[in-house]
């Protein structure tokens, strides 16, 4: 199945996430991405690649959490997105304040677009983006 992404580039963000949780991940290759799933049955992350147009960052859940392993992710994710040209990434379907809030400190933009926004904790969920000419 072709993923968009190198293995390297995967078995790194593979590697990272289960030494983060302590548990064995499994990648399950996905169409244009991948899909990590941890054996705790808790931690997961897929990322996939909409063409040059975005990647696209969901399912994101870590058991430990405030420790830098989303920011080493989206660290890798600015690298990549920079380095094959992609203007954005999305943080899709927040719906929780912790990674609303997690999103908005790092100068993602909330997409006012969704019909489907509603407020948690006095954060938005639905879907925050990136875009290439922000800083890091």
């Amino acid at each position: 199945m072709h993923t968009d992404f190198d293995e390297f580039f995967i078995e790194s963000m593979a590697k990272l996430l289960g030494q983060n949780d302590d548990t064995k991940i499994k990648i399950m290759p996905q169409f244009h991405g991948f899909w990590l799933i941890g054996d705790n049955e808790e931690t997961e992350l897929r990322i996939l690649r909409l063409a040059n147009y975005q990647l696209i960052v969901s399912r994101v859940c870590i058991t430990h959490k405030r420790n830098g392993c989303m920011s080493e992710i989206f660290r890798r994710l600015i690298e990549y997105a920079r380095k094959n040209d992609i203007p954005r990434i999305v943080i899709q379907c927040v719906s929780t304040a912790e990674m609303a809030a997690w999103c908005e400190h790092r100068g993602l933009a909330h997409d006012g677009q969704q019909t489907y926004c509603r407020l948690v904790n006095g954060y938005k969920t639905g879907d925050y983006i990136w875009s290439i000419d922000q800083p890091v």
